[in-house]
Order: structure tokens, then sequence, then C-alpha cells
């Protein structure tokens, strides 16, 4: 019997196409609860149904053989519909026997989702570890818990269990792939297309030594690279030093990846970050038009402080990811081409350290400033994530979510600077060849870089980000 079943559904269970593009995201914080439930006493099971894997006939028939209780459904936005859907059949099958919950990001920007959609019995808003296993058993006790119910975010993260990357069913997780961690939770900024200011969660972060206990927990089963997924990894200098130190200190040989904002770094974290081996890190550039990235999008992020950071990582030979997005409000093509065209102003100031660039078009997402403009510009109406359930874009994401499309401009246009970017940066002779001897010693990522590469060739744009679901 299992008291608690949580799925995360996919962004679509009939066209299975529509996840091609769409990892097992969220698992992590779903690996946590997992955990948390686990020790409490409550029987859980956590299902990660990212492709499909199982129908929605499928999933109930596991909550009829387990005696399923509380189902409890955790969803972005691009995996609202298919939440709804999957909440309605379980309503229509079981009625009052199952407490159908909602939980993930989307509710976050949207707690009257609830209201609108009655097949959710309840809803729980925020970071959920210090306030799901009192959630739950109130359900179990027989508690009539209607609407949404805000979480009170954890302040103690090192009082937080690892999470169980294992029991998380349906994942493909495996010790041996690169294993996500969390050092940070929260974000200081308020950038217009993030819907982070919106949930308003301030920065916390988990010690150097709780970190590091993790990590060696991991390198136990076999992990020799991890990813850090905060917003912004290293936005702590002191902390982030000292859990290098810390790494160095217990001679940890494991390599990771960060992401984090580029004026976070000195030359003293990055140091550091070499010295405790770190390869890369992913930085959100977002326009090559200061005007653009600071007016616009809000990011307070100057060209100085680009270039000033860049050289630190250069300097200390640690590779960046860098990202741009099309479609700001106020963009024009010449700010566009000024994105194009900044990895290759990096390069002239003798900034070779370019792994990668992504350019991607701009999803308004609910919550977020983006969002609210395209509705005052008449792009699209207050009701989209409505229409989007109710099967009136399609039954996908990528290909019918609509995109930010700037005055003066068109989708077309847009589309057409992104194949220009990736194919200008990817088909050089010289960073084809650079690629070549980098990956030569792990043929898996050479296999992938050749995957992409046809890809980029063919498309424009590389596999992870060709629209499939159309």
């Amino acid at each position: 019997m299992t008291d608690f079943l949580i799925v995360q559904p996919p962004v679509s269970f009939t066209n299975k196409a529509a996840n091609y593009n769409y990892e097992s995201v969220g698992g992590i914080g779903m690996a946590y609860l997992l955990e948390i439930l686990r020790r409490a006493g409550i029987s859980c099971r956590v299902i990660s149904n990212h492709k499909a894997q199982l129908s929605i006939d499928e999933l109930l028939d596991v909550c009829e053989r387990d005696k399923v209780k509380v189902l409890g459904i955790s969803a972005f936005t691009a995996q609202i519909r298919s939440a709804v859907l999957l909440a309605e059949a379980a309503k229509k099958r079981f009625g009052d026997k199952l407490h159908v919950t909602l939980g993930g990001v989307h509710i976050g920007v949207d707690p009257e989702i609830v209201r609108r959609y009655p097949c959710f019995d309840s809803g729980a808003v925020g970071e959920c570890e210090d306030f799901i296993v009192e959630f739950v058993s109130r359900i179990l006790a027989g508690e009539n818990i209607t609407g949404a119910h805000y979480a009170k975010s954890p302040q103690d993260l090192d009082a937080l269990p690892f999470p169980d990357y294992e029991g998380v069913e349906n994942s493909g997780f495996s010790y041996r792939d690169t294993v996500e961690i969390l050092a940070t939770r929260g974000c200081p900024h308020r950038c217009g297309y993030c819907c982070s200011p919106f949930l308003k969660e301030k920065v916390r972060g988990r010690s150097p030594e709780n970190i590091v206990a993790e990590m060696k927990e991991r390198m136990r089963h076999g992990t020799r690279e991890m990813f850090f997924t905060d917003d912004a990894a290293t936005i702590n200098k002191k902390r982030t030093i000292a859990m290098c130190e810390e790494m160095i200190r217990q001679r940890l040989k494991l390599k990771f990846h960060m992401i984090t904002r580029v004026d976070y770094l000195n030359e003293e974290v990055v140091r550091a970050l070499k010295m405790a081996g770190c390869r890369s890190l992913m930085l959100g550039i977002e326009s090559g038009n200061e005007r653009i990235r600071n007016e616009s999008i809000g990011k307070k992020l100057k060209d100085d402080s680009i270039f000033t950071g860049m050289a630190l990582l250069r300097k200390h030979n640690i590779h960046t990811d860098l990202f741009f997005m099309i479609g700001h409000p106020g963009e024009t093509e010449d700010d566009i081409r000024d994105s194009i065209e900044f990895p290759y102003r990096l390069e002239k100031a003798g900034l070779t350290n370019i792994q990668q660039t992504g350019y991607h078009l701009s999803w308004p997402f609910p919550g977020t400033e983006y969002f609210q403009w395209c509705v005052s510009k008449g792009q699209f109406s207050a009701s989209l994530v409505d229409e989007y359930i109710a099967g009136k874009l399609g039954d996908g994401f990528t290909s019918h979510w609509p995109y930010l499309i700037p005055e003066g401009l068109t989708l077309e246009k847009m589309l057409r600077y992104r194949d220009e970017a990736h194919r200008r940066f990817y088909l050089r002779p010289r960073y084809v060849a650079r690629r070549f001897f980098y990956h030569l010693s792990d043929p898996k990522k050479l296999i992938g870089d050749v995957k992409n590469g046809l890809s980029v060739l063919r498309r424009g744009t590389s596999m992870r980000e060709v629209n499939y679901d159309a």
C-alpha cells in the first residue's frame, strides 16, 4: 500500500515527440520530498513520467493496485495541461476516495489554478520540504484540505537529508552520469523573463561541509562528475571558496560544472574553483546589447563585468557556455546582431574559452514581466494558460506556446537570426577542431557533438533545441 504517490507528468501523454526536449526536470525537488516522507514513516512513491512512459490509465492502475490515498502531481507550466488531464481522469475514476493535490513551479505563479480546476482538491505552493509531512498527514487523517496552501521555505538547508535520486522511478538516474546538486536556493535578481521574483524566495546556502558530505556520498556509488543547478552558485564568494577548500582538503577527485553569473566571480573564487575541479561555467548573458540587457531585462550586468569575469576564467582555463535570448521588449534587429557578435568580441579580446553558445527565443511564462508585456501588447490574452490546458494551442509546448515578438520584428526573422547565430559559431573549422580534440578521450560526448553539429548544419539549431512537437 502507498499512502502518497507523486507523479511528474509529461508535456503530452499522446504526442510523444512533444516530450523529446524535456528531461526529468524538477527531479531534484521530488527526490528531496521522497527522502523526507520516508523518514517520517509515510509510504511514498515518486514516478517521473516525463517521457510518457506510462499512460494516464496505467498511472491510475498504479493508484488502484497500491491503494494510493493521495496523488500529488508536480508540474511546470509546460506540463500543466497533462497535469489537469491526469487529475480529471483520477477524479472520474476514484472520486473522493483519492485526494489529488498539485505542486511544482506552475502553481507558484498561478495558485488560483486549483480553484479554476476542481479536479485538484488542493495545492501546495513553494518549497515543501518543511511542509509536506504535516500537509500529507492531515489529509491522511481525514481532514478536509482544500485550496492552495503556502509552504514556508526551509531556511536551514543543512537540516535537509540528501535527495533520494535512486528512488525516483523512471527517471533514468545513474550515479555514473553527471549528478545534480544544489548549494544554494533563491535568487536576488529581478530579470523580466524569470518568474523567480514572483516566487519571492530569498537566497539561502548550505555549509561547505554539508555540500562536500553529499559529494562524498555520491562518489561512494561511483559518481565522478556533478552539476550545480543553482540560479547563481557562486553568489556567496566566501562560501564558494570555503567549499572548494574543503573539497581540496578531503582530496575529492571530482569534476563539476556550475550555473552562475559572471559578475559573481573574482580572482580568488575562480582560482579556488579550478583547483577544486571545476571544468565549466554556464553563464547567462541574455543580450549582447547592454541597453537591452539592463533596461529591458533588468539584469544589471555591464559589458565590463562580463569581459573581466571571462578574462579570469580564461586565465585559469575554465570553459564557459554562454546563453543568449532573442525576443525582448524594445529589441531591434541591430540589438539581435549585437548578441550574435558578442562571442566574437570576447574572442577578439583573447577570451577563447567559450565552449558553447546557445541562442533561444524568449518564452513569456506566467508570473513574469514578459508575460504581462505580451498581454499589454495584445500578443495573447491573460487566459493563455487556460487556452493551453484546453488544447487550443495544440498538443505540445515547444512549437505551440507563443514567443515574445518585439515590435517591428516577426517570428520568421527571429528564427533566421537564431539559426544564423548557431551556424556561424558552431561550423567554424577552428571550433570543430578544438571540440574534436577536447572530447577525444570521451567517445560519448564526441558522438553527441557530431550529432549536434549535423543538426546545426541541417536545421540551424542543436538536437536539444529542435521543435519536435509540431
